[in-house]
């Protein structure tokens, strides 16, 4: 199963991204769209006027945990355990079950080893990588982004390391690295609840800040009168007593492109 995305044309030839999501266990849920509203979450006023809001948790795709699952770390060590084993198990290198016998039956000869491991301790204290069951690619030129599930609420016992992709020559893996922060306290997880976010992105983007340092206005005294300008038009349209023409804005600029 693959789906192509609907990604921004960039000036670098970069007008077919094509991001690919390969299933490669069966029983890993869907990757859908990125939700504005969260899944309902979002109060109706944050829907209808904060724009920055709703564009930012819209971006790119949701990917879930492939199992309901659930893990704890005791300092030294994680356990882990899912529906239909009552017993926390010692966790090293674990992988989905059942899926090693399907993937050493279905995978060309040559390649029946390869398996992925759904769960992996990092040597960094806390830290465990998790395998949603799925791996991905995009065109040359097209990067992502993983994440926590953005401005949804998220655990205090754990969190989501960032880290950017080159999935146009790693066709790799959809993982993620949790960093556990409490001890003894078992983190839950669940197919139906956003494990990570992928953001696409073109390569390079990431270095941008050091590759074209931006302009700086050491002071106030310093600040040219087209700023002022702009500042004056800005401070009108907030102070105008009808809310939502960030939105308004916004709304018109996309239908113009």
């Amino acid at each position: 199963m693959s789906l192509n995305a609907k990604v921004p044309r960039s000036d670098n030839d970069l007008s077919s991204p094509k991001f690919r999501f390969l299933r490669f266990f069966d029983d890993a849920p869907d990757i859908s769209p990125a939700d504005p509203d969260l899944g309902g979450a979002v109060p109706l006023r944050a829907r209808r006027f904060c724009s920055p809001f709703t564009a930012a948790s819209s971006m790119g795709w949701w990917v879930y945990a492939p199992i309901d699952f659930s893990l704890v770390w005791t300092g030294s060590e994680f356990y882990w355990r899912y529906p239909g084993v009552d017993q926390w198990m010692v966790c090293e290198r674990i992988y989905l079950p059942g899926y090693a016998d399907t993937f050493r039956a279905t995978a060309p000869q040559g390649m029946r080893q390869n398996v992925t491991a759904f769960l992996e301790i990092f040597p960094e204290q806390g830290a465990i990588q998790v395998w949603t069951g799925w791996n991905a690619s995009s065109a040359s030129g097209w990067n992502y982004w993983s994440c926590a599930p953005i401005n949804r609420p998220q655990s205090s016992t754990y969190r989501v390391l960032n880290s950017v992709i080159e999935s146009d020559w790693w066709p790799g893996p959809i993982i993620t690295v949790l960093q556990f922060q409490k001890t003894d306290v078992p983190a839950n997880f669940r197919k139906h609840r956003p494990l990570l976010q992928l953001v696409p992105m073109p390569y390079g983007v990431q270095n941008a800040a050091n590759n074209e340092p931006p302009e700086v206005v050491p002071n106030l005294g310093s600040i040219s009168s087209e700023d002022w300008a702009r500042h004056a038009e800005l401070y009108a349209r907030r102070n105008s007593g009808q809310p939502g023409g960030y939105a308004r804005k916004s709304r018109i600029r996309a239908r113009q492109k």
